[in-house]
């Protein structure tokens, strides 16, 4: 736990430095910025969970990009899903509708490997001490709308829905539970530079 306190610790420095050493200021070349930085801050407030995004413009309306996230063992997570999803790194395409630059509504494939534990369910509940671990490869879509700000700060609303298409734990009845679906709704805050 105190490795995971000081990997959480080290990435919001990272995120944060990263964030705030870039100017501030508008480009008065007109040239349009080509990199963003993100944090999921509904995640991280609701579920104690860190993930940090980057994405590289293409155009006005493409981007592609990466995120990873880290979420600790939390026990009213898993307790009532069945499972611990612990690391993940996603890659995903994003394509905006919008007139203004990388900006307004997008829909978003990706795709998503993740890692964590599976826990037995005996009795309606599920057994802390009794788990597998996984490994899943997930893909899906998504929708969102991100509004930029002047100084190219952005707020990011976004909901998605994945389907496992490789997992270690075998999709036959099993007492180990692991989702072949789910769905995420997400707040993000983050700059363009």
């Amino acid at each position: 736990m105190k490795k995971c306190k000081i990997t959480i610790i080290a990435l919001v420095t990272l995120f944060t430095t990263t964030l705030f050493a870039q100017e501030t200021e508008e480009k008065t070349n007109g040239e349009q910025p080509k990199h963003e930085v993100s944090l999921d801050v509904l995640d991280l407030i609701a579920l104690k969970k860190f993930e940090i995004s980057y994405n590289y413009l293409l155009n006005e309306s493409e981007s592609i990009g990466a995120q990873i996230s880290f979420f600790p063992d939390n026990e009213d997570f898993w307790g009532s899903e069945g499972y611990q999803e612990n690391f993940s790194l996603g890659f995903n395409y994003r394509h905006y509708f919008s007139k203004k630059y990388a900006q307004g509504f997008y829909v978003e494939g990706f795709t998503k490997y993740s890692s964590g534990k599976s826990y037995l369910q005996t009795n309606n509940d599920y057994e802390a001490s009794d788990f597998k671990k996984y490994h899943a490869l997930d893909i899906g879509f998504g929708l969102g709308y991100k509004y930029v700000s002047k100084r190219n700060f952005y707020i990011d609303a976004n909901i998605n829905i994945r389907r496992s298409i490789l997992s270690s734990i075998p999709t036959e009845k099993t007492d180990y539970y692991l989702p072949n679906a789910t769905s995420n709704i997400g707040l993000t805050i983050g700059k363009q530079f």
